[in-house]
């Protein structure tokens, strides 16, 4: 979903950290379509994807939010 309005947007390049399957492994509910695949499904948009930015540091943000949240 987020995807789509990314390209909806006109966003032109879009950089993350965490992977999908780290969130659903600590236990986050995610829809399962990578970034990439929205974007080649949808030929008529385009954007730039780079993944693994600082991948440890994003996920340890997770895992700290996690361990605080209340039982999801």
């Amino acid at each position: 979903m987020c995807m789509g309005a990314i390209l909806w947007s006109g966003i032109e390049s879009v950089v993350f950290g965490t992977t999908i399957q780290f969130l659903v492994d600590i236990g986050w509910k995610q829809l399962h379509i990578p970034a990439r695949e929205v974007i080649e499904r949808s030929p008529e948009w385009h954007c730039k994807v780079i993944a693994g930015v600082l991948e440890a540091e994003c996920d340890e943000l997770f895992l700290r939010v996690s361990r605080a949240a209340p039982s999801r």
